[in-house]
């Protein structure tokens, strides 16, 4: 009976230890990818962007889709593993030859804002290459509407407003295939990001970039918006990134 006291004792401690362990690395640096987030909410406009300002932006070899299509998109994840939680937003573009499983269009990040602890877009900007600063989001109802405001620095930089229809949520899932370009080495990766939750319909109101000129945000205000959505309950996982010609060979790949 004593050794079987002694041996849940030992376990018990080793678990507190790796727990413990854990803990004190979620709060002080975050670990290396894979992450997850879980209880993600937010709200995303489709756009056209400028083509000039687009083009100014992007490396060599990666090409937008004609028709200079993308997105801004504003939410924050509660809980889950590696970075959660924290709140964000950030501005893409459709981009060519990067295509996911299910047909949808790479995206370019243009600009983004990730935390409001440093740690979050430090960790993003080292581990996938998308160029993001430290700042937050946030979401009030207004209305019938929702207000997303993103967070600079102490200012407000990016407003978007949709009005949601809520007896459209249904339940999808898909993947996304986001592109960036390491800071090191200025290889191009891809994240191929599963996601699942809840997703609605939502009539956009508007979309205003506020950021001062010379900003990298201000030029990216959109020439016209296409239509909005928004989620809830999503859950996402990033793993490390893969190389973008293992993605490329996948996307030519005959049927």
């Amino acid at each position: 009976m004593d050794r079987q006291v002694l041996v849940v004792t030992a376990l018990v401690s080793a678990v507190c230890l790796v727990l413990s362990a854990g803990l004190v690395l979620a709060g002080d640096d975050a670990p290396p990818p894979p992450y997850l987030q879980t209880k993600v909410d937010g709200i995303g406009v489709s756009v056209v962007f400028d083509a000039a300002a687009v083009r100014s932006v992007l490396p060599p070899g990666i090409e937008p889709v004609d028709e200079m299509t993308g997105g801004i998109n504003l939410y924050n994840a509660e809980e889950g593993y590696g970075l959660t939680p924290f709140s964000a937003f950030y501005i893409y573009v459709n981009i060519k030859g990067f295509d996911s499983a299910g047909g949808t269009k790479g995206r370019w990040m243009l600009q983004g804002v990730y935390g409001p602890e440093t740690k979050v877009s430090e960790a993003i900007r080292k581990y996938f290459g998308f160029p993001v600063r430290a700042g937050e989001s946030r979401r009030v109802t207004k209305d019938a509407s929702t207000v997303g405001i993103g967070t600079l620095a102490g200012q407000e930089v990016v407003q978007l407003v949709v009005t949601p229809k809520p007896t459209t949520c249904k339940s999808g899932a898909g993947t996304l295939n986001y592109p960036g370009q390491l800071d090191t080495s200025r290889d191009i990766v891809v994240a191929q990001i599963p996601i699942a939750g809840e997703l609605c319909e939502a009539d956009p109101v508007s979309v205003d970039i506020m950021a001062p000129a010379g900003d990298p945000l201000h030029p990216l205000k959109p020439v016209k918006i296409l239509g909005a959505i928004a989620f809830k309950n999503l859950a996402s996982a990033w793993a490390p990134p893969v190389s973008a010609q293992q993605v490329k060979a996948q996307v030519s790949r005959p049927e």
